[in-house]
């Protein structure tokens, strides 16, 4: 008998996911064969084109090469089947680097803990669940990110996200105009190069831009950008 798994998670709403929810495709990766049946079942739940099912590696140097001769595809959710050891290394994001730009990140931890931080996640994650949720809970959970939320533990997010608050100036913000256009953009799921050519800059600029974002922020990676950016009421 499949064992549910319990878990409380925070919504945070941010640009909407998908224009045409018929354009979206399905990738699922993951190396265990009932994995990849039980989450083949859940996409066929949803109505989604299945793109791929197998191992990240399996995809790998082909898909690349496609990706860079053509860039713009459709939107895609990719449910990531993960271990402890894999979310500790550091290759992990790189091997992701094969998906299509517009893919969003739905990160199924096989672990016995879920992960102690937000920065533990690979750019691009929008969901973070135990491997072992159950399809009567994970459909909800994809449908929500189709919607365009984000989807997370809420100790993570209390823990990891720093209080919204500018000082005591309620009409503070901590960052620069710029940076704050630059947040929205991130949180839209934009790619460096896609903002630099947005606002006509270096893709240098930008990444100088994202690393004055982060100290000043106090967040670790893109992802907690684009979280802090959803938070309700946040003064960036």
């Amino acid at each position: 008998m499949e064992r549910k798994a319990d878990f409380n998670f925070g919504l945070l709403r941010r640009a909407p996911l998908i224009a045409k929810k018929a354009d979206a495709r399905a990738f699922i990766f993951s190396e265990e064969l009932g994995e990849l049946h039980r989450l083949i079942a859940v996409v066929g739940e949803l109505d989604l084109p299945l793109a791929y099912a197998g191992s990240l590696d399996g995809y790998g140097d082909t898909a690349t090469s496609a990706r860079r001769q053509s860039p713009q595809v459709a939107p895609a959710i990719a449910l990531v089947c993960v271990d402890e050891a894999e979310l500790d290394d550091s290759g992990f994001a790189d091997r992701l680097g094969c998906l299509p730009q517009s893919a969003r990140l739905v990160i199924l931890a096989r672990c016995k803990a879920m992960p102690q931080g937000l920065h533990q996640l690979p750019e691009g994650t929008v969901a973070l669940l135990p491997a072992s949720t159950s399809a009567d809970r994970l459909v909800p959970v994809l449908k929500l990110v189709m919607d365009g939320f984000v989807v997370f533990p809420q100790d993570l997010m209390a823990r990891d996200l720093p209080d919204t608050a500018a000082g005591d100036d309620p009409g503070a913000h901590v960052l620069t105009r710029r940076q704050r256009e630059i947040c929205q953009l991130v949180a839209n799921g934009k790619s460096n190069k896609q903002i630099a050519n947005h606002f006509g800059i270096s893709v240098n600029t930008v990444n100088a831009h994202l690393q004055a974002i982060r100290l000043r922020l106090g967040v670790q990676n893109r992802t907690m950008i684009a979280i802090r950016t959803a938070q309700p009421n946040s003064r960036l």
